[in-house]
């Protein structure tokens, strides 16, 4: 009986979580039960991806997001590359797809495997003062 009514409070705890909103997740609806100590809630994220979140990560503000603030915070912190010959970038490969059908890589630091042909690998710098002749 007393494994009954800690359930209900625990159902109970969760359903008063509904329509919160934690960073960028709202709570929907009961989540599964990863353990005695430990369940969940489903949340769907402003990037309208669902998922179950552990309650306490959300109420102790350990989760914000599904994972797409991590990936957004992390390609802000770095510089996207830029192809020589296409201006495309590590993001932004839609002239490659056109062209080529697929998603490019990059072949150096600045060269996209779509305009490998199109130049061919950056010979390196003649030194100054050095003459023929």
């Amino acid at each position: 009986m007393a494994r009954r009514a800690r359930t209900d409070q625990t159902d109970r705890r969760k359903k008063d979580l509904l329509g919160r909103r934690f960073g960028r997740l709202m709570v929907i609806g009961l989540g599964r039960r990863w353990n005695a100590a430990n369940s969940a809630v489903r949340c769907r994220c402003d990037c309208g991806l669902e998922k179950d979140i552990s309650r306490t990560a959300l109420r102790l503000g350990r989760t914000r997001s599904c994972g797409c603030l991590r990936r957004e915070l992390a390609a802000a912190r770095e510089p996207p590359r830029i192809c020589r010959v296409c201006a495309c970038t590590e993001r932004n490969c839609g002239g490659c797809i056109d062209r080529t059908g697929e998603r490019c890589h990059w072949v150096e630091e600045d060269l996209c495997s779509a305009c490998v042909g199109a130049e061919g690998p950056r010979q390196p710098a003649a030194e100054e003062g050095v003459t023929d002749g």
